[in-house]
């Protein structure tokens, strides 16, 4: 009876996370709700679960990445930064701890943590919108519902909002995609939220997410186990509902500005034309090779790799424009805006290759068995660490860490259930 009573507390332990990740106003908010989930996961604890862990090698391999992280900051020139950065990327460790000794999840049990996220995000999303709107009727300036402005939760920037929205569409398009209309009766309410949220994914202006959805979409329609007659249908509908994306980007101003920021950007990639001068990140991305050049193999240490990088841009003159005014790469702040990048400066070959093996593996996966939706959701994610050092921030970390073990870690061949 205390058996299963636990079980039932740590599931809802999964669902309040979901729901709690799409709202990050301090520091690790989702903290209480971990430490309710460890507190039944422990109580319902069965010795079946070691030897499930045992057999599971995706937990082995994210083990093995929070390992070398640690020992990374021994050798580090940083050690403050290394220890916030340790207990940060915590959950790179107890998720698929978790997800990869726990029982198999049922489908059903997966699309309630699924729909846990997009209701929370559909509640996150309106309340931005909501005060974004007081505050531009209030101070008469409506570029306060768009852009950077748009998210409101301090520690999710509109780039992992972003992120968080087009995984949220995918969740939705993939529902979709195998429901039959005649059967579903809420078919009209999952095309609703879909529209709602591709308007305020436009309204973040997020330009990665412009990018990173299509292919997002693209890898779920040729990934996913559809028959030949339901893809032509999703053709044309998918064709239609992409012309319908790129005018509203158009339509809407900030987005519109982000797309000819870009335009202008590629065609003064290497040097200023027109007085118009490149996106920082083509600096930075230079000067991080010549850091990863020094320190190729081990790196600098864990959460040593920004202040070479620093030192580095301290040097550049060129001045860029973020849409406000002038800034130089000399006022510091920044990391790799890659998370690859960032992964290989500060861990070395080793740490490249724990990251960059995630996405292979999982993708493998993805495809033979095709779960569309998990290789949709690793082609979105990926697309995003290019421009992003995504795990170096909360937000990173607590979604890719657990939409990680739900998706693949707990859903792999071998994986049991939880006995009774």
């Amino acid at each position: 009876m205390w058996y299963s009573t636990s079980k039932r507390l740590t599931f809802i332990g999964l669902l309040l996370f979901a729901a709690i990740i799409a709202f990050q106003p301090v520091f690790f908010a989702p903290t209480y709700i971990i430490v309710f989930f460890w507190f039944f996961y422990l109580l319902s604890f069965k010795l079946q679960r070691l030897s499930r862990l045992k057999r599971n090698g995706w937990f082995w391999w994210f083990a093995a990445f929070y390992v070398w992280y640690v020992i990374g900051a021994f050798y580090s020139t940083d050690s403050q930064e290394a220890g916030r950065l340790i207990v940060l990327k915590i959950t790179m460790f107890l998720w698929p701890l978790a997800f990869g000794s726990l029982g198999k999840l049922s489908h059903k049990q997966v699309k309630y943590v699924l729909y846990a996220f997009i209701m929370a995000m559909l509640v996150s999303s309106f309340s931005c919108i909501l005060l974004g709107f007081m505050d531009a009727v209030k101070l008469n300036n409506f570029k306060l519902m768009f852009g950077y402005d748009l998210a409101r939760w301090r520690f999710l920037s509109n780039h992992y909002f972003g992120m968080y929205t087009s995984f949220a569409i995918l969740i939705l398009l993939a529902d979709l995609m195998k429901s039959e209309s005649k059967k579903d009766v809420l078919i009209k309410t999952k095309i609703a939220l879909l529209i709602y949220f591709s308007i305020f994914l436009v309204m973040l202006s997020v330009r990665i997410q412009l990018l990173a959805l299509p292919m997002g979409v693209a890898v779920l329609f040729f990934a996913s186990d559809l028959k030949r007659e339901q893809k032509i249908k999703w053709v044309k509908r998918g064709s239609l509902a992409f012309v319908v994306f790129v005018t509203a980007v158009f339509v809407l101003p900030d987005s519109r500005r982000r797309v000819i920021e870009t335009f202008h950007e590629i065609r003064s990639f290497e040097k200023v034309v027109d007085d118009k001068q490149t996106n920082h990140r083509v600096y930075i991305w230079k000067e991080a090779k010549e850091v990863i050049q020094q320190n190729f193999w081990l790196g600098t240490g864990t959460g040593g790799e920004d202040a070479p990088l620093a030192e580095r841009l301290d040097k550049v003159d060129a001045k860029f424009w973020d849409g406000q005014g002038v800034y130089y790469l000399s006022r510091g702040g920044f990391n790799y805006h890659n998370q690859l990048m960032q992964s290989l400066a500060s861990n070395g070959v080793l740490g490249f290759i724990f990251i960059f093996g995630m996405f292979v593996g999982g993708m493998v996966y993805a495809l033979r068995y095709k779960r569309g939706l998990v290789a949709a959701w690793l082609a979105l994610v990926f697309v995003s660490f290019i421009t992003e050092s995504m795990l170096e921030r909360q937000a990173g970390v607590l979604f890719f860490s657990f939409f990680y073990g739900l998706l693949i870690i707990n859903q792999v061949p071998g994986q049991t259930e939880e006995s009774s």
